[in-house]
Parts: C-alpha cells; sequence; structure tokens
C-alpha cells in the first residue's frame, strides 16, 4: 500500500513538473519557438510533416490535446473541421484565438482547459484526434502509455490519432532522458489501447537546440534535407509523427 501510494505521488509531481514548465510564460514560448528565425525554420518544417498527416475533414469532429497558444491549431483549421482546441494551461489557450479569429467567430473552433489523463468527453466522441508534442513531454513511459489510452477512448471507431514521439532508439537517443520511448514500446502501447498505425513520418535532424548553433542559412538547408528524408526508416528516426486508427469492434457472426 506504501509503495503504491508513493507511486501515485511521483506520478502526480512529475506530471505537475511538466504542467509548471508550460504554464510559466506563454509569450516566451512563442517568440522561441515561431517569431525566433531559427524557431522558425523548425516550426514551418513541423507544419509540413503534420499536413502530410493530418487528414480530417470539414465533416469531422476533432480534438486537439494540448493546442498551446495554436501553433497546429492553425494548421487543422484550414481544412474546416470542427476542433475543440484543449490545454490543461489556461493561459496558453488565451493566445491562441488570435492565431484563428476567423474560426472562433464561425464557432468552428472551441477551447477547453482539460487534463489529458482525465478528458471530460464521452467515449466515442471524436472522429481525429491529435497532440504535437505533447507525448514526450510526459516523463515515464507509463504516463506515455496513459495519455495515449485516455485520447482513443473519446475517439470513434474508425477513428484516427496523430502524434509525435521521441525515439530513444536514435542517434539522439543517446542525449534523451525519462521521456523518450522506442518505436517497439509505442508500438506495443497502441496495440494495447486498439489502434493500428497507417502512416509514419520522420525528422532526422532538425532539433532546437541544434538549430541554436548554426546559421539560419545552414537551418535552412538542413530543413530541405530533412523533408527528403521524412520517409526514410521511421523507426530509427529521432522525432517520430505517427498516424494510427482505432479498430472496429468485430460483431459477432
Amino acid at each position: 500500500m506504501t509503495q503504491e501510494r508513493d507511486a501515485m505521488t511521483t506520478t502526480r509531481e512529475a506530471r505537475e513538473i511538466v504542467r509548471r514548465f508550460y504554464a510559466k510564460d506563454e509569450q516566451g514560448y512563442d517568440q522561441y519557438r515561431v517569431d525566433d528565425p531559427r524557431g522558425a525554420i523548425q516550426y514551418e518544417n513541423e507544419q509540413w510533416i503534420f499536413r502530410q498527416l493530418f487528414r480530417a475533414t470539414e465533416k469531422d469532429r476533432v480534438l486537439e490535446v494540448g493546442a498551446g497558444t495554436g501553433r497546429f491549431t492553425i494548421v487543422a483549421a484550414a481544412t474546416g473541421a470542427h476542433i475543440v482546441a484543449t490545454d490543461i494551461n489556461e493561459n496558453m489557450l488565451s493566445r491562441l484565438p488570435a492565431r484563428v479569429p476567423e474560426a472562433i467567430r464561425e464557432g468552428r473552433i472551441e477551447t477547453r482547459t482539460e487534463d489529458v489523463f482525465h478528458l471530460s468527453y464521452e467515449d466515442d466522441t471524436f472522429d481525429f484526434a491529435f497532440g504535437i508534442h505533447i507525448i514526450p513531454r510526459f516523463l515515464s513511459l507509463q504516463d506515455q502509455r496513459e495519455a495515449i489510452a485516455e485520447i482513443v477512448r473519446v475517439l470513434k471507431p474508425g477513428g484516427h490519432l496523430l502524434f509525435n514521439f521521441s525515439n530513444r532508439s536514435s542517434l539522439y537517443g543517446l542525449f534523451f532522458e525519462k521521456h523518450a520511448a522506442s518505436w517497439s514500446e509505442i508500438d506495443s502501447i497502441l496495440k494495447e489501447a486498439g489502434m493500428v498505425v497507417v502512416d509514419r513520418r520522420a525528422k532526422w535532424l532538425l532539433t532546437r537546440s541544434a538549430l541554436a548553433r548554426v546559421p539560419v542559412a545552414v537551418g535552412k538547408i538542413a530543413a530541405w534535407i530533412d523533408r527528403r528524408l521524412v520517409r526514410f526508416a521511421p523507426s530509427l528516426a529521432f522525432d517520430v509523427y505517427v498516424l494510427a486508427e482505432k479498430r472496429r469492434a468485430k460483431h459477432p457472426g
């Protein structure tokens, strides 16, 4: 009993560390990742990968987990789908409407404060769900497993989940800490949740820390190379984007 209680306390503390880290400076968050020239290189490259895998249509109800200030919401909104953009940090979400004012006015995007481990939605609510740079932030494989399982719970059978993870089985994996997972671990988590992988993409070169050490022109060249490697051996790349489908229930007979 004591061990179980200690484990629960450790889990709560780890999740709170992540929440506090991303709640401390929403304006600085955008300046570093979008406004800075090097951040923009990485951001544009990630948007490009995201577009390859985001397959929702205007008929779909879409859940975004960890929307933050809306860096990927703006891409998803271009499809015309109805998007529920969620984040555990309300101050992050407060900046999102400025990115997609028209979609907000038209009611195609709503924002909600939600905890990915305890979503307030019923089972089988959404046609599509996505969360970019969310799973890698959790400090244990168990938290990554529980977050994925909870998102899958609110997906309809036949619905899709798009997310990325930091791959421990990569060259950069030598420098990763607790949040990295191997492809086999993620694949196992998805199977346990009743998901089947339908597509993958990869990032091989562009990390934000690497970009900070090179001229902007070199960073743009690296981005160009990265795009040409996007389908090459994803299970060995450092940042893997996964599209998975929720299996439909089999009917007896």
